[in-house]
């Protein structure tokens, strides 16, 4: 008798499994093909402020076929504004899996002195402790103004983590800097999201002359000694 019942146990629990993989997998291909995603004309593009923006769109191959049409874009750009803006594009497939890809465009007014993209001279270093490490790389920086005239840094530390460490983007100090009539820089804000830490200190001075940035960013007990021209 126990035999009998210990078996009759046994396909029930068999039986339940069997139950629960049929839920799981229910609905869902062995195989899943994901779309790919080609962003046409550049993935960076400069656009002047005011002016009617037109994206150049993507476009989207899936298992061999032109699924464009499936395209959903969403875009942050503000044509009035001067910012750094994204325009996204993504694709999900029929198992609910998504592919994406991405635009940025860069609004600024290109008539103004300082609003624009600057190149970081490789002589750039940083400073901890009297050891100095020079950045090396002709890295690029975007800066822009707010409408009460303010400066804003897409990143202060002239791309030392996020492009140079290629830590990526939520490693770049966003700052908001004023400039005196003599070029002198005051630092009002400035956040390291990775990190949601900020800088201690910003000395230095915008040269009209030369469209240059000189100056030293002290972030994390570190001197940064940036030099930014205008591109």
């Amino acid at each position: 008798m126990k035999n009998i019942l210990y078996t009759a146990a046994c396909l029930l629990v068999l039986l339940c499994i069997g139950s629960c993989r049929k839920l799981t997998t229910e609905g869902v291909t062995g195989i899943t093909y994901y779309a790919t995603l080609t962003v046409k004309g550049d993935s960076k593009i400069l656009h002047q402020k005011g002016d009617a923006y037109t994206d150049p769109g993507c476009s989207a191959v899936l298992k061999g076929e032109d699924v464009t049409a499936q395209i959903k874009t969403e875009s942050t750009v503000n044509i009035n504004k001067s910012g750094v803006y994204s325009v996204s594009y993504s694709v999900t497939n029929v198992d609910g899996f998504t592919s994406s890809a991405s635009r940025t465009v860069i609004v600024y007014d290109k008539t103004d002195a300082v609003e624009g993209v600057y190149a970081v001279n490789p002589a750039s270093y940083s400073l901890k402790d009297g050891e100095k490490t020079v950045y090396g790389g002709d890295f690029e920086i975007i800066v822009t103004k707010t409408d009460d005239g303010k400066i804003v840094f897409d990143d202060l530390l002239g791309g030392y983590y996020c492009q140079r460490a290629n830590y990526g983007s939520k490693y770049a100090m966003e700052a908001t800097v004023t400039l005196a009539a003599d070029g002198a820089m005051t630092l009002e804000s400035s956040l390291v999201p990775g990190w949601e830490d900020s800088a201690s200190s910003l000395t230095g001075k915008y040269i009209r002359a030369e469209k240059k940035f000189d100056y030293c960013a002290v972030y994390a007990e570190m001197d940064f000694n940036v030099i930014l021209t205008k591109k």
